[in-house]
This record gives C-alpha cells, sequence and structure tokens, in this order.
C-alpha cells in the first residue's frame, strides 16, 4: 500500500459517522432547541481535526530529499575531475599540475635550458646570461602537460660536456604563484631521457620521475 493510500485510509477513519453525528445533534436539540448552532460546529471541528492529522502524517511520511552536498572549491583547481598524468617517454619533459590532488588547469610550465659551466666562466662579471628556451606548456583539463625536447636543436654552449642539460623548470598558475625547479636531463645519442614531473601547488610538493622533494612557492 503507497502512503498516499495509506493516509486516505487514516483520513476515511476520521471522517465522522453521518449517524453518529445525527444522534449527537438530535440529542443536542432535543434538550436544548435554542442551539441548533452546534451542528455547523461539530462538523468543522471534526474536519478541522482530521486535516491537521493528515497534514502530521504527510510531513512524517514523505520521503526527505538529502540536502546537497557543498564541495568547497579550490581557487585553480577543478574539484572531481581526475589528474591526467602522460607517461614518461623520450624526448618529452611530461607530467600534470595538481592542487591536493586535484587537477590545475590553465597553469604555464616552461623548460629552459642553463648555459653550461664553461660558458658561464667566461662571462664578465655583471654580465646577463640568457636561458635557452626547451619549450613551455598549457596544463589541460585534467591538469596534464606535455612538453617536447629537441635535443639536436640545443647549443653547444647549453650543454655540459655532451650528455647533460641543466634545465630550470618554471611553473607560473593563473591565479598567482609560482615555483620553479633545477634539474639535469641526461642526453643519449641525440635524445633526451624520459622526464615525468608533478607539481601539487596545495601540498607543496613536486616528484620528479618518482622522487617526491618539497617545492618552495613563491
Amino acid at each position: 500500500m503507497t502512503v498516499e493510500e495509506e493516509l486516505e485510509q487514516f483520513y476515511g477513519e476520521l471522517r465522522p459517522d453521518p449517524d453518529a453525528e445525527r444522534r449527537i445533534i438530535a440529542a443536542v436539540t432535543s434538550s436544548r432547541p435554542a442551539v441548533s448552532w452546534w451542528r455547523p460546529v461539530l462538523v468543522a471541528g471534526l474536519s478541522a481535526a482530521a486535516i491537521a492529522v493528515t497534514a502530521v502524517l504527510i510531513a512524517v511520511l514523505r520521503p526527505h530529499s538529502p540536502a546537497p552536498s557543498v564541495v568547497p572549491a579550490t581557487h585553480g583547481s577543478v574539484a572531481g575531475a581526475v589528474v591526467g598524468i602522460p607517461p614518461a617517454r623520450a624526448n618529452t619533459v611530461v607530467g600534470a599540475v595538481t592542487n591536493d590532488g586535484r587537477p590545475v588547469v590553465g597553469a604555464r610550465v616552461y623548460v629552459q635550458a642553463w648555459p653550461n659551466s664553461e660558458t658561464e666562466d667566461k662571462a664578465k662579471t655583471g654580465q646577463t646570461m640568457k636561458l635557452f628556451s626547451v619549450g613551455y606548456a598549457t596544463t589541460d583539463g585534467d591538469g596534464s602537460f606535455t612538453i617536447p625536447v629537441h635535443a639536436r636543436a640545443i647549443p653547444p654552449r647549453f650543454l655540459e660536456g655532451a650528455d647533460t642539460l641543466n634545465v630550470e623548470i618554471d611553473l607560473v598558475l593563473t591565479a598567482g604563484g609560482q615555483a620553479m625547479w633545477n634539474t639535469p636531463i641526461e642526453l643519449r645519442d641525440g635524445q633526451s631521457q624520459a622526464m615525468q614531473i608533478v607539481f601539487d601547488v596545495g601540498r607543496k610538493t613536486i616528484t620528479v620521475n618518482g622522487e617526491r622533494s618539497a617545492l618552495p612557492m613563491g
């Protein structure tokens, strides 16, 4: 039986018996003829009581919908989305930017190479040293990024020896804030080693090829 059928049955049981009503009114009018106004009063009172009880039962028995959950929004991140971390592979710097494990969309990641030590030693005091832009990318909807590394296009003065590239990884957030990390990239036969980097700006950590470290945020 549905809730509506139960309420109809209950309301029917509460509805006054017409014969009982006539008996009550007859008894009253026979002893006190001047009080014929009791009949509408009795009917109105019984009807009002039945309506009140029915309203209470509806409020109690009606299924309650759960209150909508409120997910606190984190500036620059997508709540509930899944982070996409591309697999590490040669000739690329891949990874993701997250905020407490949630993907951060629109963050900019730059890979820049430093001049080698020989070039720095030849520099004059106060001379400005320009970095070489290896590449950059903007994080996608899942927080991921992929930056190709064209090893053969890197000038010799930015190579340490013949097989090491010292790079600076810069992170710039759209909401403000940035971070920087230095790491070497090994080169083999004109190819760069596979590198995967995950920034977590909420936890202030950086994970490079599976090794996690504290990340200074500015």
